[in-house]
C-alpha cells in the first residue's frame, strides 16, 4: 500500500468516526427546542450503547465469516477463504454502507 492511498484511506475511516459525534449535540440541541425537555444525556447514552452493540456485532461477525470461509491460523490459506476475507472487508462493507445512506436523511 501506498503511503497516500493510506493517507486518504484513514481520512475516510475517520470521518465516519468523527461526523456523527460533531453532529450529536446539533440533534441534542434541536430536540430541546422541538419538546423543551433536556435530554442530552439520553441521547448520548443511547448513541453509547448504539455503538457498543455495533461494535460487538461487528467483532462477532467477523468470527463467523473466518469460520464460514475455512480461516485456520498460522497456515497458508486456501483461494477460497482468501477471497472471503477480501470481500468481507471490502466490497461487502462499502455495499451496506451505500445502503444506510438513506437512513441519514
Amino acid at each position: 500500500m501506498r503511503t497516500e492511498d493510506g493517507t486518504a484511506r484513514t481520512l475516510r475511516v475517520s470521518a465516519n468516526w468523527v461526523f456523527p459525534w460533531a453532529m450529536l449535540p446539533d440533534v441534542v440541541d434541536y430536540d430541546r427546542l422541538q419538546t423543551g425537555e433536556h435530554r442530552g444525556g439520553m441521547c448520548f447514552g443511547v448513541w453509547g450503547l448504539a455503538l457498543k452493540i455495533s461494535e460487538a456485532l461487528g467483532i462477532t461477525a467477523t468470527g463467523w465469516v473466518l469460520q464460514l470461509y475455512g480461516y485456520v491460523p498460522s497456515v497458508a490459506q486456501s483461494t477460497r477463504t482468501l477471497l472471503g476475507i477480501r470481500l468481507f472487508f471490502g466490497p461487502i462493507p462499502a455495499l451496506l454502507f451505500v445502503l444506510s445512506l438513506p437512513l441519514l436523511i
